[in-house]
């Protein structure tokens, strides 16, 4: 009688607990969203319904906000100014780059650092743990001075090979997924004569390709959002965020709907490309067994 006392206030407690959980979770996300719907329906309100109410949707719909946003957006580098197409493009390329290549190279190192037991591991490991709990500050001006040595800075493979950065959070769960990974795997295809390479690329990485789309995906859209770096180390090739932001303080844009209207713009591509890709990136991240 004792055991069944127990196990049904275990289950309620459960009950209560998940139910808490719950109810957190969705406030947090209609937070999240309510941000969100209000600019979409205010990048179609008119200016004069903007004056007359802010906060709640108009009836009468119009594109002109978002025809003015197009138009308004612009980055001036000399004398070569970059309109909102080519602030795009630029986007896409140094989003995609960065989060490629950063999400290979954290990939790699995370198997290496959980695969091979070597000292220098455990070493790799601590730097990476050091690196997340200590902060690096005042850092920028040595980058600088580094990136324009060596050739990197003001180039776009240059901020793909500096956003490869193997630390992070990512490394800890590539390091989580990998050990997790049943060790027969490499020794099934080292006994049939593969080399590390191919245990690593043909059997390792699309273990946990799923993972790794899921860094891919969630690099791109912090690399997407961030325009202090391409600011700095990219001046020749300015981004969407960087347009944003100067949209966002330019004196000359006379109404704030022009304004909330480029922002949706600059987060409307890493949405679209979130719905299509969502499915296989929340699919199952580890994978177990061997058949037959």
């Amino acid at each position: 009688m004792v055991r069944y006392k127990e196990k049904g206030r275990s289950g309620v407690s459960n009950k209560i607990f998940f139910g808490f959980l719950f109810t957190v979770l969705t406030l947090y996300v209609i937070c999240l969203l309510i941000p969100l719907v209000w600019g979409l329906y205010t990048s179609f309100k008119s200016p004069n319904d903007w004056m007359i109410n802010e906060v709640w949707p108009s009836l009468n719909i119009t594109f002109e906000n978002y025809v003015s946003a197009f138009s308004s957006m612009y980055v001036q580098v000399g004398q070569t100014y970059f309109y909102t197409h080519h602030l795009l493009m630029n986007s896409f390329f140094y989003a995609l780059g960065s989060a490629i290549v950063g999400g290979f190279v954290t990939c790699i190192t995370a198997y290496m650092v959980a695969k091979f037991n070597y000292k220098f591991s455990k070493i790799v490991y601590a730097v990476v743990v050091i690196t997340m709990t200590i902060p690096i500050i005042g850092n920028l001006p040595s980058m600088i001075e580094i990136t324009t040595k060596i050739g990197l800075f003001d180039k776009m493979w240059g901020m793909w090979i500096v956003n490869g950065a193997w630390y992070g959070m990512f490394f800890l769960v590539f390091h989580a997924t990998f050990r997790s990974v049943a060790g027969d795997y490499a020794e099934a295809a080292s006994v049939d004569g593969a080399s590390n390479f191919v245990v690593l690329f043909e059997i390792m990485i699309p273990l946990v390709k799923n993972t790794l789309a899921m860094a891919i995906l969630l690099g791109f859209i912090g690399y997407w959002n961030d325009y202090q770096t391409p600011m700095i180390f990219l001046q020749s090739r300015p981004t969407i965020a960087f347009g944003m932001y100067l949209l966002s303080t330019d004196p000359r844009v006379p109404f704030e709907t022009v304004r909330i209207t480029g922002g949706m713009l600059t987060i409307l591509p890493i949405l679209i490309i979130f719905l299509f890709a969502k499915n296989k990136v929340m699919g199952n991240l580890t994978l177990g067994g061997i058949k037959g």
